[in-house]
């Protein structure tokens, strides 16, 4: 017997919830700008011309100038997480001017960078300031420069401080940002903050940031900034987070332990224990005293805790899940009497103190069929898993699309999970686990998994540009009933250009039909390459929007035709290597030439 609880709330867009920020401190009112690599839906190797902000106020980082724009990595040296690869050279990001992001009286940046190009220049983490030759309306400006010490600007260049005499390092991970509060004592107004730990502040006479009509700018001191030749700093980001306000040490405290979590970053107050095992979307709720206190938070995922019957000072309750995917159930670790299947996502919780009781909420909206009150929230205390019901099984009251289980009395290192009892009335027809797009050159592939399939016909695929209306161009034919892992995989031959969105829609053998995605790729219909920068001193990169399939030969002529050198590029090496020909100063032409015959040549410039 086949049991099943919870369907597909990967269909719904990750932004539901974009009304709590990380960790589950702030919201759309004052967490003014929240990019995440791992919301980026792009291949391995791909140029990055958008990198969407998932505060809820749209302030997008964007480039459309492909000699600038940095490459994604869906896995990085920053514990195997995605991120945004910035070259060094000319790579920067752009997030218009918008009033969220200064003329405040407090404010707080974080960041998780590895950083690859330190050398003691001016390497820019992010600016929103005019240029180097203007020195007042900065706003703020954060840059390593000499001996590689952080360095900040706030509302002039007179006010820089550095973080001397600590210096960084390259291919190192780093949670750094900065903070202001225009309410501090003025000697203690400004402060540059190293995973948790405030290692330079400084005094600053203002009490207000300025109001500064620029963009704000990833990978440099301002936007375009060139002093001296192309300065910017290169290396990965997988995070960017700012609020409008300077976090209360409760409030900051938390938002570390889910970057620290998440990044396998060490913080100065690490409050949860499980880093490895449970670093999704971790959250939390505390006190440090009356005045630095945080008690509602639901982050970027479905489970919302609030409302602690006895909060005090030192108290926090910090929480995060396995990373399991939501479209997959257990119908193994339950009692098979009570509870007959349970979501394969597991939450664990790590509590500082005793903070009394609290409300649990999990949004329902994305889950369908379902009937709530077969739902039940299911706590694992000893250890033994969710089989022997240790905690008995509680029941929620529904709320629209919302679930609460009031009182909840959790124990440190509880675990927690939604489970039904009730299979027939919450099915499952097909337990997808992937569904995925790989932009080709010239199509588009799209693969699923199903782990088990329960009376299923087919499959039905569709496409849409604006993601509304949806046509059908493929049908498939599923396996009826299966317990066992079945890969399917079919190419769209003719997909469009831009931004498109990929549905997949099963059908039962009675005619029932379920939805799936839907899930978007960026891509550009026809491939070409750039050489960055150009002109050059010697050394230069071969770009591409579209990541090459196959090995890509590199050839050099001069001026006049003759043939000098040439080279062949990996798959993984075009938009990522350096090549150095060791080029005397000229005007040269560069054949580039795919496996797959197509042919482009491009002129490069040498000084």
């Amino acid at each position: 017997m086949r049991n099943s609880v919870i369907l597909i709330l990967f269909l719904i867009p990750t932004v539901l919830f974009s009304q709590f920020g990380p960790g589950g401190v702030g919201n759309s009112s004052n967490n003014g700008l929240w990019l995440k690599a791992d919301d980026i839906n792009l291949s391995h190797g791909t140029l990055v011309e958008r990198w969407d902000d998932r505060s809820g106020n749209n302030n997008h980082a964007i480039n459309s100038d492909i000699a600038e724009q940095p490459v994604f990595r869906s896995s990085s040296s920053i514990n195997g997480r995605p991120s945004v690869y910035f070259d060094g050279a000319l790579d920067q990001m752009i997030i218009a001017d918008d009033d969220i992001l200064d003329g405040t009286s407090g404010i707080t940046f974080l960041t998780v960078i590895r950083p690859d190009n330190l050398d003691s220049a001016p390497r820019g983490v992010l600016g929103k300031r005019t240029n180097q030759g203007t020195s007042s309306d900065y706003a703020y400006t954060f840059f390593f420069f000499s001996s590689d010490y952080l360095n900040l600007d706030l509302d002039r260049q007179n006010n820089r401080f550095s973080t001397s005499p600590t210096a960084f390092f390259n291919n190192t991970n780093y949670m750094l940002g900065f903070d202001f509060d225009g309410a501090r004592a003025t000697n203690d107004r400004s402060r540059i903050i190293n995973a948790g730990n405030v290692i330079k502040q400084s005094s600053e006479s203002s009490i207000i940031l300025p109001t500064s009509k620029e963009p704000l700018v990833l990978g440099g001191l301002n936007k375009d900034y060139n002093n001296g030749g192309q300065k910017r700093l290169g290396g990965d980001y997988a995070e960017v987070i700012h609020y409008n306000r300077s976090l209360n040490t409760a409030e900051r405290k938390i938002v570390e332990n889910y970057l620290g979590a998440k990044y396998a970053i060490p913080i100065a107050t690490d409050l949860y224990e499980f880093q490895a095992a449970y670093a999704g979307e971790v959250a939390g709720i505390g006190q440090d005293d009356a005045s630095n206190s945080h008690n509602d938070a639901q982050g970027s995922a479905m489970v919302r805790i609030n409302t602690p019957s006895s909060l005090n000072d030192g108290d926090f309750m910090i929480w995060g899940h396995n990373e399991s995917s939501l479209d997959t159930n257990n119908s193994i670790d339950v009692d098979g009497l009570i509870i007959e299947s349970r979501m394969s996502r597991v939450w664990a919780v790590t509590k500082t103190n005793d903070l009394g009781t609290v409300n649990v909420i999990f949004d329902l909206s994305g889950f369908d069929p379902l009937t709530a009150s077969d739902v039940r929230l299911l706590i694992d205390r000893n250890g033994n898993g969710f089989s022997d019901n240790d905690v008995v099984p509680i029941p929620g009251t529904v709320s629209g699309t919302t679930i609460t289980f009031s009182g909840v009395k959790f124990s440190d290192k509880d675990r927690f999970t939604l489970g039904s009892i009730n299979f027939n009335q919450t099915p499952l027809p097909v337990e997808l686990t992937d569904f995925y797009l790989r932009s080709n050159a010239k199509n588009v592939d799209v693969l699923w998994t199903t782990a088990s399939e329960l009376n299923a016909d087919y499959f039905l695929l569709s496409k849409s540009k604006e993601g509304k209306s949806f046509e059908n161009f493929a049908q498939v034919k599923a396996n009826g009933t299966k317990s066992t892992i079945s890969n399917y995989k079919e190419r769209d031959e003719t997909p469009y250009s831009g931004i498109s969105y990929y549905q997949l829609t099963q059908v039962d053998f009675d005619g029932r039909t379920t939805n799936y995605a839907p899930i978007s790729v960026n891509r550009k219909q026809d491939q070409s390459f750039v050489l960055v920068p150009n002109p050059t001193n010697g050394i230069f990169k071969l770009k591409s929007a579209i990541p090459t399939e196959g090995n890509t030969a590199v050839s050099i002529y001069s001026s006049m035709g003759r043939f000098v050198k040439e080279i062949t590029l990996l798959p993984g090496e075009v938009n990522s290597k350096f090549i150095d020909l060791e080029l005397n100063s000229g005007v040269y032409f560069v054949k580039v030439n795919q496996e797959n015959g197509k042919i482009e040549t491009l002129k490069l410039i040498v000084r």
